[in-house]
């Protein structure tokens, strides 16, 4: 997760004026990530029409050491014995040849001529415009033609905010264009977009941002590299709340009220190429509970072998935690059993629970501790079944599991039809996926926000954090 998007970064970085548009409905986040951008350039100026400097820094209280109150143009009303005292400069006058100005950018033109470079903010153009055409009598579009031929004299950046979508005239105008998007998916819960529509001079690299306003500041995520992401050993065990059990994620344990109920199932539902990913997660609730000295039973889909994860879970865990607490039951005839795995060939789903019931019930003897842990996947039960004797057996096996206070987690890919049945029996409901390139979670049974997934670097501690999209 990173603030501002390189892209523009680079734009307004380079060695002269970019005049930079940036576009959206009301409520988007525009003024966040103008101020925001503001924030990490030199000699940042801030035309606001809609709210004082100290309103300013009552919202967003950290641009306070960024954009001093001296650099902010209250538009919002106007000083006139400031005005008509400004300074302005004879050969620019003549060279636009203006004879009358709309008052703030007298009061600009002052405040930029100090400055031999620097960026400028003006929030809104709606307001300035009307503000222009009222009070100067001529088109805004001719308003905007003069003022971006000051900065360009004056080799400023320009960064203009627009309350709008759609196009306008100050399209052709500008060197780039990025429009916010707020969209509501799943239930009313929100996300926002970000979309480089233009960038003059600068290559592209991601034509489409999710960000956040999480804690007041326009934050944007590159998309998640499946690939490149691999679990690191330096791990820490998180302590458990009363009567709840963390799921070795601290940010997740906050989103579930805490953590794991024992006696409670819970569903993780995935989307198809998330697999790897969703067994990371995996990893940190199974590190969580056999670093407690508790035990964990975990059966993957038939067909797949993950027996370097097994291998990697011994190298962490330590072997007498791995050989005391874990196990691994395949259904398959053909794959190389990894360490401490057990074949397992059920025939009916009866016998299949059955033999996973007593599989589990065996950890009595090395773990003292209640709850143990159990993970099934349900992606593709190892044997042909009728799918009504198969949820009537599932059922059967929940309330069974529940009744011996342990902790159950099913998996699945989306679209599995046990996932009805499973998910009126389970007290918690994620949902594992993917928004523009970003892998986020969320719980389908509670209405919050949806979150995304920040990977920490490998050779730090092992550690996923949980950014709200707000």
């Amino acid at each position: 997760m990173f603030l501002i998007p390189e892209e523009i970064r680079n734009a307004l970085n380079q060695n002269e004026s970019f005049v930079f548009l940036v576009k959206g409905k009301a409520g988007t986040g525009k003024t966040t990530l103008a101020l925001e951008i503001l924030g990490v350039m030199k000699n940042p100026l801030y035309i606001s029409t809609r709210i004082t400097p100290k309103l300013l820094y009552k919202h967003f209280s950290w641009v306070k050491n960024a954009l001093p109150e001296e650099s902010i143009i209250d538009a919002t009303t106007f000083d006139l014995d400031q005005i008509l005292s400004a300074e302005m400069e004879p050969e620019f006058l003549k060279s636009i040849q203006l004879q009358s100005f709309p008052d703030f950018v007298r009061v600009l033109f002052s405040k930029i001529n100090s400055a031999q470079t620097g960026t400028l903010v003006i929030d809104s153009w709606n307001a300035i415009a009307t503000l222009g055409e009222t009070n100067w009598g001529k088109s805004n579009d001719l308003l905007a033609n003069y003022i971006l031929e000051l900065i360009r004299q004056k080799n400023f950046n320009l960064i203009i905010v627009e309350e709008t979508e759609q196009e306008t005239y100050l399209d052709y105008l500008v060197d780039g264009i990025v429009t916010l998007y707020k969209k509501f998916v799943e239930d009313g819960r929100p996300i926002r977009q970000l979309q480089l529509n233009k960038l003059r001079g600068s290559p592209i690299i991601y034509p489409i941002y999710l960000f956040t306003l999480d804690k007041g500041r326009f934050s944007t995520m590159l998309p998640t590299p499946i690939h490149d992401i691999f679990p690191s050993d330096k791990i820490q065990t998180i302590e458990n709340q009363q009567n709840r059990f963390s799921t070795g994620i601290l940010d997740l344990d906050n989103v579930i009220d805490g953590g794991f109920i024992p006696g409670t199932a819970t569903l993780n539902e995935v989307h198809p190429y998330l697999g790897r990913i969703h067994a990371y997660i995996l990893l940190r609730m199974v590190f969580q509970f056999l670093k407690q000295n508790r035990c964990v039973l975990a059966i993957p889909p038939p067909g797949k072998s993950y027996s370097d994860l097994v291998e990697f879970i011994q190298k962490v865990v330590g072997d007498a935690n791995f050989k005391r607490g874990f196990r691994y039951a395949i259904a398959e005839q053909d794959l190389e059993l990894p360490p401490n795995t057990v074949r397992i060939t059920p025939s009916t789903p009866k016998e299949f629970f059955n033999t996973v019931l007593k599989l589990f019930a065996d950890f009595k003897t090395s773990s003292p501790k209640d709850p143990n842990l159990l993970i099934v996947t349900v992606e593709s039960i190892p044997f042909q079944s009728d799918l009504n004797e198969l949820i009537k057996e599932l059922r059967i096996f929940v309330n069974r599991m529940k009744k011996t206070n342990h902790i159950l987690i099913f998996t699945t890919y989306t679209g599995n039809p046990l996932i009805q049945t499973i998910k009126n029996e389970v007290f918690n409901h994620l949902f594992l996926t993917e928004i523009t390139g970003k892998v986020v979670i969320y719980p389908k049974n509670r209405l919050t926000n949806l979150f995304a997934l920040n990977f920490k670097n490998p050779e730090n501690e092992y550690r996923i954090d949980l950014i709200p999209l707000v």
